[in-house]
């Protein structure tokens, strides 16, 4: 068995206004809410980064914000909005297809 750690990005502006949209009305304490379980990264093309730890099941910010967000504004399955939005963060890529894509030379070590 074994323990998965996952690591989600959304565009910001996409994610405020489908939350709005989903009842979360306060601009304001949405975005401190955000920024209380995750990162909003500015300089990286206004994205929002949160952190699945399936290790921590009652600290896992992924499904927390949402809990909180339910909570505080009382409305119901804000999650369906982060399912809905969310992009990978992560891509998976061998070293030798990066190699490829960057058009740099690599030799292998043995």
């Amino acid at each position: 068995m074994g323990i998965r750690v996952d690591l989600y990005k959304y565009d910001w502006d996409k994610l405020l206004n489908d939350l709005e949209a989903k009842g979360c009305n306060d601009r304001k304490m949405l975005v401190k809410i955000l920024e209380c379980f995750g990162e909003h990264i500015v300089n990286y093309g206004g994205v929002y980064i949160i952190l699945k730890n399936e290790l921590y099941e009652e600290n896992n910010s992924y499904y927390n914000v949402c809990t909180v967000l339910d909570y505080y504004f009382k409305v119901e399955k804000t999650f369906d909005v982060f399912l809905y939005t969310r992009e990978e963060c992560v891509h998976n890529m061998s070293i030798y297809d990066a190699v490829e894509e960057l058009g740099i030379e690599y030799d292998e070590v043995e």
